[in-house]
């Protein structure tokens, strides 16, 4: 905790300063609690003689007692002056059953009040939604005006009325936490240890800290964002293809950045909140698989990131996005852990809560220490199906230096096995040549998870060249020419019903000259447009009949001679719709 205010009283500051705990043992704080119990035994919120018996319910008036200390601690006053200063009226024999100093005090300040009869009963123990009643109260005594969040606790309906406010604002704030199985438990037994650890963390947020050594979204972005920039990737002419985000974590220029960003980017400039911008110099490492990519900035003291344990991450757990979504650069934004290791095509992701876009890509995931945990990278259709690369997962390229120019990299070639590639808007697992380390090109093979599939040439990423298609849907199988992912020139198209149609194709359809054979054995032999026949054909029947003329929409429409089996002109004139209609053309 930094900057903390401490009561001015000299004997409490040389009692706190002397002050230990003592040996591990049964009057000893339990070992997750111990490093906050002596946090608030530091700041002097827990009074000498309350330092002991920790593992036992705390009683109601110990708890004023705590209420009035942590006042008096951050009003640096003693709590009957901070009474008068606020034209209160402490109310003597305000309780039948106590005349203690503390629960009178605590009741003027509004912090407590007695039962339907009178009482207060003192030595009454509390539960954990009475405990965040008077944990809320006591900060509105201290002015505090943050509001609390929702409830998610799967025992949330068991809450009091009276206590619901409370315990989103002591929740949200990280005040109180839930107990296992994603529960409060509102009526479990509050114990001394508990209660001193609430009020370190209360101080933590009066004092503008989120609990817990955690800090405020202000903090995070304060602290944070300078680290954080924006990217933006150009191609071999010069020209803007695509922005994204990245996050500093080396002084001397090194960034981290998801390898999807940079790819196919042959030259990369980044610009900082400050507003100072870089050209991105080399990559140093990159796992196209893992979506990592490493790079490097000419650049001298650049603002960092402490880099996280994304191991140590739980579900319900409040995280921080910052990027540049949209091109809005500098953008944070927060949210839960909703898994922390949700497994997507084969890869393991943080799954978040905080909103991202396209944009974030290469941003930062942090925790709310501000360390950083993971970088964001996509997202999946639906409310806030988020996903972060764990930052474990990056560590081990921060120590590689293979550098390579964005340039480079955009024109190397290699080959890949099994990688998981997005062809013609679907999802595919492509095995053969890629340039950039991720994008086919030159040989290859992709399969659909429907089981259709592409095997021939690619260019960039798409079907181009010669090149076979056998799409699932409809079991049809198409070899020959494509272009730009489209079958486009000359091929042969066969069709699970035994049809088959040898010509040409434009923008995947038949399209131009060709024939077209019917399971049947007739054949259409002429033009085509757009998949149908149009303009001049001749179509022959298996049983030797034959028209020749015009077509439209596949039927026999304008002029044309039709032939019987033996060969012989039986009608010839005007045809509409498959239909002859004479010798003279119909109006």
């Amino acid at each position: 905790m930094k900057n903390k205010r401490f009561i001015v009283f000299l004997s409490a500051l040389s009692l706190a300063a002397s002050l230990s705990l003592p040996a591990a043992g049964a009057d000893a704080p339990s070992d997750w609690a111990k490093t906050e119990v002596e946090s608030a035994i530091s700041q002097g919120l827990v009074p000498r003689d309350l330092q002991s018996s920790y593992q036992t319910p705390i009683t109601r008036q110990e708890f004023c007692r705590l209420a009035v200390t942590m006042v008096e601690v951050v009003e640096e006053k003693p709590v009957s002056q901070v009474i008068a200063d606020r034209k209160l009226q402490t109310k003597e024999n305000a309780f039948s059953d106590t005349q203690d100093d503390y629960a009178e005090n605590a009741c003027a300040l509004g912090v407590v009040n007695g039962y339907e009869d009178g009482t207060f009963r003192p030595q009454g123990s509390i539960t954990r939604q009475e405990a965040a009643k008077m944990l809320y109260e006591t900060a509105k005594v201290l002015e505090y005006t943050g509001s609390g969040g929702s409830l998610t606790f799967s025992d949330r309906d068991g809450i009091a009325s009276y206590a619901v406010t409370a315990v989103k604002f002591a929740s949200s704030t990280g005040v109180m936490k839930g107990v296992e199985g994603g529960r409060f438990d509102p009526a479990g037994l509050y114990t001394r240890q508990q209660a001193y650890i609430t009020m370190d963390r209360l101080l933590s947020v009066l004092e503008g800290e989120s609990a817990g050594g955690e800090m405020t979204a202000n903090q995070i972005f304060n602290q944070c964002s300078p680290a954080v920039c924006y990217v933006e990737v150009y191609d071999a002419a010069g020209q803007a293809t695509g922005t994204g985000s990245a996050f500093a974590v080396e002084e001397n220029g090194k960034l981290v950045t998801n390898y999807h960003v940079i790819r196919d980017a042959y030259s990369a400039r980044v610009k900082f909140p400050n507003g100072k911008t870089y050209s991105v110099e080399n990559v140093l490492a990159y796992d196209v698989k893992r979506d990592v990519a490493v790079l490097s900035i000419s650049a001298q003291g650049l603002p960092t990131l402490p880099l996280g344990d994304s191991s140590t991450l739980v579900s319900g757990q409040t995280v921080y996005t910052i990027g540049s979504p949209q091109g809005l650069d500098n953008t944070i934004a927060n949210g839960i852990v909703s898994a922390t290791n949700r497994v997507v095509d084969g890869r393991e992701y943080i799954q978040i809560t905080a909103p991202i876009s396209p944009g974030s890509s290469g941003g930062a995931l942090l925790d709310g220490r501000g360390r950083c945990v993971g970088i964001t990278t996509g997202t999946l259709s639906g409310q806030n199906l988020n996903f972060a690369v764990p930052i474990n997962d990056v560590k081990e390229y921060l120590d590689k230096n293979d550098p390579i120019t964005l340039e480079k990299l955009a024109g190397a070639t290699s080959r890949v096995t099994n990688m998981q590639v997005t062809l013609m808007g679907k999802k595919a697992t492509y095995t053969g040549e890629v340039l950039g380390g991720a994008t086919p090109h030159g040989e290859g093979r992709a399969e659909w998870a429907d089981g259709s599939y592409y095997e021939g040439t690619f260019q960039r990423g798409m079907p181009w060249g010669k090149g076979t298609y056998y799409k699932s849907k409809d079991q049809s199988l198409y070899t020959g020419d494509f272009y730009a992912g489209f079958a486009q020139g000359d091929g042969v198209l066969k069709y699970h019903n035994g049809d088959q149609y040898e010509g040409q194709f434009a923008g995947g359809q038949m399209h131009g000259k060709g024939i077209y054979t019917f399971k049947s054995g007739d054949q259409y032999v002429g033009e085509l447009a757009y998949g149908s026949f149009e303009g001049e054909g001749v179509y022959t029947y298996v049983t030797g009949e034959k028209y020749v003329g015009e077509f439209r929409n596949s039927k026999f429409d304008g002029y044309g001679r039709y032939y019987g089996t033996t060969g012989k002109l039986e009608r010839e004139g005007y045809w509409y719709q498959g239909s002859f209609k004479g010798e003279i053309k119909p109006v």
